[in-house]
């Protein structure tokens, strides 16, 4: 790893492609490894495919990426610490987080009401025609078995 980045005096060091990539891969393989091993199990038992893939997260996801960012906290500063490491942790406001949470909520119900409609009907039209039911027609989602090869 190269030396050459600097915020608020701390020397980072610049980080290799594949290493990056490595990141940011990971934790993603390690959470679908987990998946593909349990969802089966899970879902003998009843349980939806996505309990599986919540429980991954939470065995696998969460506790990887907070192990991998504490680890580099003990290697920087000698103990477990996200001094250095996790930036920009200053508190806001109580109205600046209402406000955010505000944003958020506004953003996500006008990206679920306004723009998700037209294109989940567009989709179903393009990719699933072989169907033979458009997303316009009475018995659209009415078929029980849709296999995919």
């Amino acid at each position: 790893m190269k030396r050459g980045s600097t915020i608020k005096g701390l020397d980072i060091p610049q980080q290799s492609f594949l290493y990056s990539t490595t990141l940011h891969l990971l934790p993603g393989v390690l959470n679908t490894v987990l998946f593909v091993i349990i969802a089966p199990i899970l879902f003998s038992l009843g349980y939806p495919s996505n309990f599986a893939f919540l429980l991954a997260g939470l065995f696998v996801l969460i506790p990887f990426e907070l192990g991998f960012l504490f680890y580099q906290g003990k290697k920087r500063n000698g103990t477990l610490s996200l001094d250095g490491i996790v930036l920009y942790r200053e508190p806001m406001s109580l109205t600046k987080y209402v406000l955010f949470a505000a944003v958020l909520l506004l953003y996500g119900n006008f990206i679920l009401v306004v723009v998700y409609p037209p294109i989940a009907k567009m989709l179903v039209n393009t990719l699933f025609f072989c169907r033979g039911v458009s997303a316009d027609s009475e018995d659209a989602g009415q078929h029980s078995i849709f296999l995919v090869t």
